[in-house]
């Protein structure tokens, strides 16, 4: 939908690059707020041609498919609900809605909630799970309700590339506790990190962790063991 160059709406003076004033598609990523988007524009460089039925399809350099004109694919944007299962949502296709023969692909968009991310702590994931289904006009195909489901393990992607914590070494008491946001004995604070693929830094926090599950264990759990959430047990020797 037409992406803009962000350095173009920050040469002006403060919050001038607010969504209200350019109400088009900005890009993911640079303060993402609620936003209409809009058809692009015709180029006045390229010049539109006549429908012809004798025109040959071709595809221009960026890719898009000509005709004598410009030709967009087909999409659907369908409606969506969160299930109780975990990393789990259905969208629905109704029958009254499929207008258009040819493959689909299934592109899931989530905003949610990520402390720090932006000015409103609002992250956007996209996830293309690539080609679905194919419309097709003919006996070729199924009727009634159809359920497709494109991932029957229910496993969630791996977006962490590392984990690391605030220090390699600590000092603990016998029979005591620390837990993640604490410190040692010696004032180390006990923090977890996670660098996602995305270079994206992430502080862990077992109340409110939105990526994969991080799981622990102790080499020598008769000396300190660790619980589900990190924290960690020292024990008499």
């Amino acid at each position: 939908m037409a992406p803009a160059n962000v350095c173009n709406y920050n040469r002006f003076l403060p919050d001038f690059h607010d969504y209200h004033w350019w109400p088009g598609y900005r890009g993911f990523g640079h303060y993402p707020e609620h936003f209409h988007g809009h058809m692009p524009m015709p180029d006045p460089m390229v010049p539109v041609l006549p429908p012809d039925e004798h025109a040959i399809d071709t595809f221009g350099k960026d890719g898009i498919k000509f005709n004598g004109t410009h030709m967009m694919e087909p999409f659907y944007l369908a409606d969506s609900q969160v299930l109780h299962e975990t990393n789990t949502l259905t969208c629905m296709f109704p029958a009254v809605q499929q207008k258009f023969c040819g493959t689909y692909k299934l592109v899931v968009v989530l905003t949610v909630f990520e402390q720090g991310w932006g000015r409103h702590n609002l992250r956007t994931y996209t996830i293309d799970r690539g080609d679905v289904f194919e419309l097709v006009d003919d006996d070729s195909g199924e009727s009634g309700n159809i359920i497709i489901n494109t991932d029957s393990t229910g496993a969630r992607e791996n977006v962490l590339a590392s984990v690391y914590a605030e220090s390699d070494d600590y000092l603990m008491a016998t029979r005591s506790r620390m837990m993640i946001g604490e410190h040692d004995v010696d004032g180390v604070d006990y923090y977890i990190y996670a660098k996602l693929k995305d270079g994206v830094v992430a502080l862990y926090n077992p109340s409110d962790w939105h990526f994969n599950e991080l799981i622990f264990s102790s080499s020598n759990p008769e000396v300190l063991s660790v619980g589900a959430d990190g924290t960690l047990y020292a024990h008499e020797i």
